[in-house]
């Protein structure tokens, strides 16, 4: 993250001076235009100040195509951190833990027990006992509202699983 963070700070302080330098030749282009006795470095920037802002152009578009190129790569190594996180996940779980991930993923991260105890090859007492290992696991939230108990996946995981199914 502070690789990131200095990458940023450089990658500012370096546009900065090209902005400098782009508005010190349009000054000294507008100032000196007619003027004929400046000194060499003056009047080399008026008479090329066109080249100048060119190159200047180019070098800014340059550099912003070469940090995002570095930017997508950092993109696409995070986007890998978390396939891998998730295949983490998963080996930690058992089918029927598995199964019920898939059905609060379809549910949007919110279900109920009972609707839990539904799913195939599933009752009332393996549904209470998965989800307590879950709940062991820091992987959802029961909430219980009278007789109803509300089993809510964790938003992490839930933002995790929501990105794998849409890859």
């Amino acid at each position: 993250m502070s690789n990131i963070k200095f990458n940023q700070s450089a990658s500012f302080a370096v546009l900065t001076i090209i902005v400098f330098l782009v508005g010190i030749t349009a000054i000294l282009t507008y100032i000196f235009h007619d003027d004929a006795h400046s000194n060499p470095i003056t009047m080399f920037a008026v008479n090329n100040h066109l080249i100048i802002m060119v190159v200047a152009i180019i070098i800014s578009i340059g550099y912003g195509f070469f940090w995002s190129k570095y930017l997508l790569g950092e993109i696409k190594k995070e986007e890998t951190n978390s396939k891998s996180l998730f295949e983490i996940i998963l080996s930690f779980l058992g089918e029927d833990e598995k199964k019920v991930l898939k059905h609060l993923v379809e549910e949007e991260g919110r279900s109920t027990q009972s609707k839990i105890a539904h799913l195939s090859n599933m009752g009332g007492v393996k549904a209470l006992r998965t989800v307590q290992k879950m709940s062991q696991k820091n992987l959802i939230a029961v909430e219980a509202r009278g007789k109803v108990r509300i089993i809510t996946l964790k938003p992490k995981i839930y933002d995790l699983l929501i990105n794998e199914t849409k890859q």
